[in-house]
């Protein structure tokens, strides 16, 4: 009778575990990964919305991994946002293909190049070698340079290329690929089951990383030419702009009249978190910015009548952007910084001042950038204007190298913490006629839509890192450096790695949305 029960016992025993295991397999996300030895991973990545099947309820975890699939889940982990719009990075990867969003977040991030000028081949498969040169670029492991004379440490080192080997060694230093058995395959297509435990790794690392305060952690978007409504609007949809810069106040001839103070906008601004600085013009009339800085008295009636526009409306600071003042008035314009910034800061208020770049001309010859540093809390640089409209050389309004240059030659008496830097939502269209040159500003969002209706296509100009469109017109050419979501990401990630305060964007309401994400991905 005892031999029976045990018997009994054995077998709803098995007939127990057949039942268990049927409902793990049930559990699954995909029908044919039971077997695979990365299920788990597979499992939790597909619950955090980062891996996809193929359909149908399959996963395929030893096909090959192709170059989008592979980029796609890759921005995930990473936390990046797809990034719609814009101009087409790869000719063969068109805005209504399936992976476009990712792909383009790739090259705004730096993480693809594509394998050829124009072309990413989406369907490809992806080496090992192939896999980790993309993850070390995606999580900056290695820079230029640091590829052939790298020291591999697998016994199949050699088999590496040389545009690989700095990666491989990367990616197996930081414990993401570590090889099988000594060895690493660099040839060996990528399975997709081998995805999943790289882009686990990958992730596991990223949330174990202490978390790092943004090294720029003001955004402001100055209002021009669109409602406060639409202000509003543009400014919650940034998702980026924490610091609102509406323009109300200009000098007149008895000192500074308010014009349009909206105290809606004053609201949204402390129920949304975001400080609230106006803009202080002058309206670029440098005869009545000397009559009033060269007084003594107007000057400083002047700054009691700013301070009390401060108070009255709960501000959080003022930016104050004078501009086209006579070199003769470089003095007065810095006691007035001075004298004011000393009544903002008696009640916690903060002074920005926008000054061009250091040209060494009559137009920045006005402004002491070391003196106004030391008073105001910071200098609002506008990297634009590279060539502009009454120059006699069509190009760039904002090449990043131009940009980099002078926030760097600043930097060298402006401290980091003092500096931010002002981005273009606009550009110069170029016309050449017999006539000469002529300019006019458009729009970034004006500017992408007329080049999408003309049908010509913008080349990527990597001197500029800007894409450069020509357009027939009336018999002549129009010319353009198009600012994008790819040219802003560069010039945004060129700033943080310089550790200034932040960043400025004039103007919102020029801007097409879908910038956004992309300057999102590059802050985070």
């Amino acid at each position: 009778m005892r031999k029976k029960l045990i018997l009994i016992a054995l077998i709803g025993s098995l007939l127990g575990g057949d039942a268990w295991a049927q409902s793990q397999e049930e559990a699954l996300p995909f029908t044919d990964i039971g077997d695979s030895y990365a299920r788990t991973y597979i499992t939790e990545l597909h619950e955090k919305g980062m891996i996809d099947g193929v359909g149908n309820q399959m996963y395929e975890p030893h096909s090959p991994v192709t170059r989008a699939a592979f980029v796609t889940m890759l921005m995930r982990v990473m936390k990046k946002e797809a990034t719609p719009g814009g101009i087409p990075s790869f000719k063969d990867v068109p805005p209504s293909s399936w992976p476009y969003g990712w792909v383009q977040a790739a090259v705004y991030t730096n993480t693809v190049s594509g394998v050829a000028p124009g072309q990413f081949a989406s369907d490809q498969s992806v080496t090992r070698q192939e896999a980790a040169t993309l993850l070390a670029r995606a999580l900056t492991l290695v820079h230029a340079g640091d590829t052939a004379t790298a020291s591999v440490p697998f016994t199949d080192g050699y088999a590496v290329a040389n545009w690989a080997r700095g990666s491989v060694a990367a990616v197996q230093k930081q414990g993401i690929m570590t090889g099988d058995n000594g060895y690493f395959r660099p040839a060996d297509t990528l399975t997709r089951e081998e995805l999943a435990v790289l882009m686990h790794k990958v992730l596991a690392q990223e949330t174990s990383a202490q978390p790092v305060t943004s090294v720029m952690p003001i955004h402001l978007g100055w209002q021009y030419d669109i409602s406060n409504d639409e202000y509003k609007t543009r400014v919650t949809a940034s998702g980026m702009v924490n610091t609102l810069s509406p323009r109300w106040f200009f000098l007149d001839a008895e000192g500074a009249g308010s014009y349009g103070v909206d105290e809606s906008l004053i609201r949204f601004a402390k129920d949304n978190n975001k400080q609230m600085w106006p803009l202080v013009g002058n309206r670029f009339n440098g005869e009545n910015t000397h009559k009033q800085l060269s007084d003594e008295g107007k000057r400083g009636a002047l700054v009691r009548q700013l301070a009390g526009y401060a108070r009255t409306y709960g501000l959080a600071g003022l930016n104050i952007d004078f501009e086209n003042i006579d070199p003769a008035d470089r003095t007065y314009f810095t006691a007035f910084i001075r004298e004011l910034g000393t009544e903002l800061h008696r009640d916690g208020r903060k002074l920005s001042v926008d000054v061009p770049p250091d040209l060494g001309t009559d137009w920045s010859d006005p402004y002491d950038f070391a003196e106004l540093a030391r008073y105001a809390d910071y200098l609002v640089v506008m990297a634009y204007n590279e060539h502009w409209s009454e120059g006699r050389q069509i190009g760039s309004n904002a090449s990043l190298p131009w940009v980099r240059s002078h926030v760097e030659k600043l930097l060298k008496i402006v401290p980091r913490d003092r500096l931010i830097v002002a981005l273009p939502l606009y550009t110069m269209q170029w016309e050449q006629t017999g006539k000469g040159i002529s300019a006019q500003e458009i729009s970034q969002a004006a500017s992408l839509e007329q080049a999408q209706k003309s049908g010509a296509r913008p080349v990527w100009d990597a001197s500029a890192a800007q894409y450069m469109v020509r357009i027939p017109h009336n018999g002549t050419v129009q010319s353009m450096w198009l600012e994008d979501s790819r040219s802003l990401s560069a010039k945004y990630e060129a700033m943080r790695t310089l550790g200034v305060a932040g960043v400025a964007f004039w103007y919102i309401g020029g801007e097409e949305n879908n910038i956004w994400p992309a300057l999102r991905n590059a802050r985070n």
